[in-house]
């Protein structure tokens, strides 16, 4: 799944925004919380692997934009190859046995 985050050239071209401190203090005069600089900057310096929402929420009513303003997700290529979704897929040779553990009946002369 292609995604394309743009939130650096969005608060460029349209805000005015250039770094991460400048949105941080944006943030902090438009809404009145206090957010961390190493939070702001993961966002702002490249695309992040997870979006806190509250986050996001923050930025877009600090800057009246909707999330699809910086974000954009569009389907990518189908994978070919079969997920596992259940025991049911699972290979009978790869499946835990019924009796992996060893009978402590085998162990009463210790």
């Amino acid at each position: 799944m292609p995604i394309k985050w743009k939130l650096r050239s969005y608060l460029a071209d349209k805000h005015g925004v250039f770094n991460a401190t400048a949105l941080k203090r944006r943030i902090e005069e438009q809404t009145g919380v206090v957010i961390s600089l190493s939070n702001i900057h993961t966002y702002f310096a490249k695309k992040p692997v997870q979006l806190k929402l509250t986050t996001v929420e923050l930025m877009c009513t600090t800057f009246g934009c909707v999330l699809s303003d910086f974000l954009e997700v569009t389907p990518g290529r189908r994978s070919s190859t079969r997920r596992k979704l259940s025991f049911k897929n699972t290979p009978p040779k790869n499946r835990i046995k019924k009796n992996a553990f060893p009978d402590p009946k085998d162990y009463a002369h210790i």
